[in-house]
């Protein structure tokens, strides 16, 4: 997997911060920049992905999105689990003794311990003998209506799962476009940088000096908050014969 890279020391916000003060700088000497075929529609195009980078969505953002996903998928792994518990122990209390190789046919190895994709495959198994049997189960138990509120609750694990997933693989690609951006835009703000420092290092020390990038300056905290993750493992979606 290709690795992300920052070009710059600073946070998004002070990337955006740069840009537009050194694009006002680029605009007072516009004229000196055409010297260097740095015309007004370059500035444009520049202050355009400077613009771009201060609407792009943030990390913050894009995670919130992934954490309540995730809550639904652990709340519904709960109930998973919590429906097959009771079915089992339903059937425990009649087939313990009389039919212990049918009471085996929905046993779970390690329920607490299993995870999300085996626990969908697992509950998959259960359902469909559940569906199998079920004139046998109805008198003991194991009503089509708790079937079928197993089913249901089932079926929305197995949706919430690929879409908690779908945010974690959001959240990546988002993360490592906004870096490209705000890359391209350091990149940009360097060039303009360079020719400034260029058109007043013998003329003006105050003007060559609005060139110079102070990235103390504008450092903050979001940049430790915000660099792109590798991201997590993400378990495979089982796949149901």
């Amino acid at each position: 997997m290709k690795r992300n890279y920052f070009l710059f020391k600073m946070s998004y916000a002070g990337v955006y911060d740069l840009g537009k003060e050194k694009i006002a700088f680029a605009k007072r000497d516009a004229i000196r920049f055409q010297e260097f075929g740095y015309n007004s529609d370059k500035i444009a195009e520049t202050e355009a992905l400077v613009e771009q980078l201060r609407t792009t969505e943030r990390d913050a953002e894009l995670l919130g999105e992934q954490v309540r996903k995730t809550h639904e998928r652990n709340t519904l792994d709960t109930l998973v689990r919590a429906n097959i518990r009771k079915i089992q122990v339903r059937l425990e209390t009649v087939y313990s003794e009389s039919n212990p190789t049918f009471l085996s046919l929905f046993k779970v190895s390690d329920l607490s311990k299993i995870t999300y994709s085996e626990l969908i495959l697992e509950g998959e198994r259960i359902l469909r003998k559940c569906r199998t049997y079920s004139s046998e189960l109805t008198v003991n138990g194991i009503t089509e209506t708790l079937v079928n509120e197993f089913e249901n609750v089932l079926s929305q694990l197995r949706e919430t799962s690929i879409d908690q997933k779908l945010k974690v693989a959001d959240r990546d690609y988002a993360s490592g476009n906004r870096l490209q951006l705000a890359n391209n835009v350091y990149k940009q703000i360097f060039d303009i940088c360079a020719i400034g420092k260029a058109i007043w290092i013998d003329e003006n020390e105050a003007l060559y000096n609005d060139y110079v990038i102070y990235e103390n300056q504008y450092s903050t905290p979001e940049v430790t908050e915000e660099v792109p993750e590798i991201p997590p493992t993400i378990e495979p979606i089982p796949v149901l014969g």
